[in-house]
């Protein structure tokens, strides 16, 4: 959740919701917004389709990266297919 109150006196308040499926993630915010005193609801939702970390090595793979690493976090922790909550593939591409 986010609450941000303007200068002006509006404000909003944003919920950020996650709806996980077998094959997808729909990442939706509420926006709960308030101008000049009128109240205002919104929900915009994007799915990101859901590629396991397998799948993922391969396809960085066939585009060409080399001396690929594979992290769990932004910090470089070692990636872990139970608990790592984020996936980082670093690698090289040679020009053509």
């Amino acid at each position: 959740m986010h609450y941000h109150k303007e200068s002006n006196g509006d404000r909003k308040v944003f919920i950020y919701v996650l709806d996980y499926y077998r094959t997808r993630v729909r990442f939706n915010v509420l926006s709960f917004l308030e101008y000049d005193g009128k109240p205002k609801f919104e929900v915009d939702s994007v799915d990101y389709r859901v590629v396991p970390a397998k799948r993922l090595k391969e396809m960085v793979t066939e585009t060409g990266f080399r001396q690929l690493r594979i992290y769990g976090d932004t910090k470089f922790a070692r990636f872990n297919h139970e608990l790592s909550e984020d996936i980082i593939v670093v690698g090289t591409k040679t020009e053509i």
